[in-house]
């Protein structure tokens, strides 16, 4: 292509201009420059995919669910702080669902809020050192599991549930 433009304005070009024809032609000007470059930026893109070797992502790990035998292990300042990330996820799904307002039989955050209330992150947290105290078989019950059976369901409902 660029031999028959370079032929063709050869040919039509007076022999004075010639010059300047093989000159733009071999040297273009900034703006056909410009668009050499606007070209290749996508080209090399496009390549670079196609010839990548094929990434495979390791599948994230599940978040750990936090046991008796963590609980047990762990000071009260972790402790504390796992309850306080339990209630401030219960809060702000508490007000995600204000605006959904699903019914309590669908949704386990208003009885869980309704059985924390009147609790501080220390009595929760001296109730579920208790428990586990009292039940060492049961180290790999869940500390949520623990915190809905020991806590909320005692103050929502009549009944208590025993390992």
């Amino acid at each position: 292509m660029i031999g028959t433009a370079f032929r063709s304005a050869i040919t039509i070009c007076p022999p004075d201009s010639r010059a300047k024809v093989v000159f733009y032609l071999l040297f273009p000007q900034r703006s056909d420059a410009m668009q050499v470059k606007h070209l290749l930026g996508p080209a090399a893109v496009a390549l670079s995919i196609l010839f990548a070797p094929p990434g495979v992502a390791a599948p994230p790990e599940p978040a750990p669910i936090i046991t008796g035998k963590h609980w047990t292990e762990s000071d009260a300042n972790l402790k504390k702080a796992y309850l306080l990330g339990m209630a401030n996820v219960l809060q702000v799904e508490q007000a995600y669902q204000q605006r959904k307002a699903l019914p309590d039989s669908q949704t386990i955050v208003p009885k869980f809020a309704r059985g924390l209330q009147g609790q501080t992150l220390d009595s929760v947290r001296e109730t579920v050192d208790r428990w586990y105290a009292a039940n060492p078989s049961q180290l790999d019950r869940p500390v949520v599991e623990t915190i809905w059976f020991e806590v909320v369901m005692p103050a929502t409902s009549k009944t208590k549930r025993t390992p």
